[in-house]
């Protein structure tokens, strides 16, 4: 579980504008899909999966990704998870260091992408689909948790007639 806490874009965030972005279009497009409704963490707080030498995990220190939640400010949205976190108290959008050189908008993250691609694409890393998979399932099972949680407050909460 990703926290809420840091304020500024790290010196590695794919989100921001001063460095060489190195994601295929389609991985931006995956990452505007996936924060809609999940989280992203923070790159410097994943660790190596102790099962897929090439893939990353939520380390013991995990943090939501500061440039993701400053993109997403940017355009005016949340993702279902912004909303939940501050509707508990454990994030507030007005703490973002708004003035990070992050993108404005996904389409120019997008764009940035592809002028990557186009200047060496032997550099890009391909997608890994179990990663993908791993994520979904991921979100599915902590969206089921969420929904039986408020479910079960709720219900605790409602007068028995």
């Amino acid at each position: 579980m990703c926290l809420f806490d840091l304020v500024s874009s790290c010196t590695s965030c794919p989100f921001r504008t001063d460095l060489r972005n190195n994601l295929e279009r389609r991985q931006v497009q995956r990452l505007q899909s996936g924060l809609s409704y999940g989280t992203f963490t923070c790159v410097e707080t994943t660790i190596p999966d102790p099962h897929y030498a090439a893939e990353v995990v939520d380390g013991p220190n995990a943090r939501h990704c500061a440039g993701a939640l400053i993109l997403l400010t940017k355009m005016g949205t949340q993702s279902i998870s912004m909303r939940i976190a501050e509707n508990l108290g454990t994030f507030q959008s007005g703490i973002l260091d708004m003035a990070a050189p992050v993108y404005d908008s996904w389409q120019e993250m997008i764009d940035a992408a592809t002028i990557a691609i186009a200047e060496s694409p032997e550099e890009i890393a391909p997608v890994d689909s179990r990663g993908t998979l791993a994520l979904k399932v991921w979100l599915v099972i902590g969206s089921l948790i969420v929904v039986l949680l408020f479910s079960r407050i709720a219900w605790e909460l409602v007068p028995i007639i």
